[in-house]
């Protein structure tokens, strides 16, 4: 199963990523990875980032195989948008926070939401 889903990778390019096919003891999986400056780290080397798995059905067709690669490069992307978009200096969207973390932060409520306008009230 892991040779089909290579083959149909092969042809798949964007940038230069890879898009790998692995397996998870009987488990393949999809994984995009790519080598750029560690921003976590802040050390500013490049180290090869791994993106995270996803998973692969035996049942899936070719184009589900390609549409799952687009969508792990979407992923991807949006996770490096996460790390360098920064507001006063801080990733502030960063993809690395605790979710325990961002609960505790929520439940301090400090929403940042517009007025009523008197259409609003209207209806």
């Amino acid at each position: 199963m892991k040779e089909i889903f290579e083959s149909y990778l092969a042809d798949v390019r964007y940038k230069d990523w890879e898009t790998r096919v692995r397996m998870d003891g009987a488990r393949p999986y999809l994984q995009v990875g790519f080598w750029d400056a560690d921003l976590t780290r802040d050390c500013g080397e490049k180290t090869y980032q791994s993106c995270r798995k996803w998973f692969l059905s035996p049942h899936m067709t070719k184009s589900e195989v390609i549409q799952t690669a687009f969508k792990a490069i979407l992923g991807a992307e949006e996770h490096e948008a996460r790390e360098r978009f920064t507001y006063r200096g801080q990733a502030i969207f960063g993809p690395h926070f605790h979710v325990d973390t961002l609960a505790e932060a929520c439940l301090k409520k400090p929403l940042d939401l517009r007025a009523p306008t008197a259409a609003a009230e209207a209806a």
